[in-house]
């Protein structure tokens, strides 16, 4: 029995959109199972029982199922600010074609170039501080290349493979690695506030003035 898996990245959905993918499974216990289907719902009571070949006190498996609570909060907290990013890119996007096609006239005769238009250069620079902060988070679809692994994302990826792979009690060193991704979310979190505010809050405010 597994629960739902953390947060998704939207374009990270699988390619059959009835699957489900599963999350990591559940310690041994008591447990209440809801099933909703088109307005029904019917819930039932199932005792999940630990494969015999583990060995697990009761204290080791709440050890590793907090763990693996741990690492799922902090792909979602990662996963929130990845899409917050996403959604500015898209602002911007729609923002840089608006003034684009109201000017097309004027581009079309040349009487000015795109980087004279309003917001336009400044629309440009965001992009490019988007993009280099967004590789700091993750790898974005379309990425060209094959790039050194030390977005937080992978990082994070990584510990939590390394908790799920195995039914035993995360070692001191699977604990120092979810502690490090801890930070590295955290850190992360943290920049994409500090670019919301003094990046894109400006930014904003110049679209606004502009009309």
């Amino acid at each position: 029995l597994g629960v739902a898996d953390p947060a998704r990245i939207g374009v990270d959905e699988p390619r059959d959109a009835d699957a489900n993918p599963g999350g990591p499974s559940v310690p041994p216990g008591d447990y209440q199972m809801t099933v909703k289907f088109r307005g029904s719902e019917a819930a039932t009571p199932v005792r999940v029982l630990a494969d015999p070949r583990a060995k697990n006190t009761d204290a080791e498996w709440q050890t590793r199922w907090s763990a693996i609570l741990e690492a799922g909060r902090l792909r979602d907290s990662l996963v929130t600010a990845i899409e917050r990013l996403r959604s500015i890119r898209a602002d911007v996007d729609a923002i840089t074609t608006r003034v684009k096609e109201s000017n097309a006239e004027r581009l079309r005769r040349r009487e000015v170039k795109e980087d004279e238009l309003p917001l336009l250069a400044d629309a440009k620079k965001l992009q490019e501080a988007l993009t280099t902060l967004e590789k700091k988070l993750w790898q974005p679809p379309g990425t060209v290349g094959i790039l050194a692994e030390r977005d937080v994302l992978t990082k994070l990826f990584y510990v939590q493979g390394y908790l799920e792979s195995s039914w035993d009690a995360p070692s001191e060193a699977h604990l120092e690695y979810l502690r490090q991704a801890r930070r590295k979310v955290e850190e992360a979190v943290a920049e994409v506030n500090q670019f919301y505010a003094e990046q894109v809050g400006p930014f904003r405010d110049q679209v606004r003035a502009s009309g």
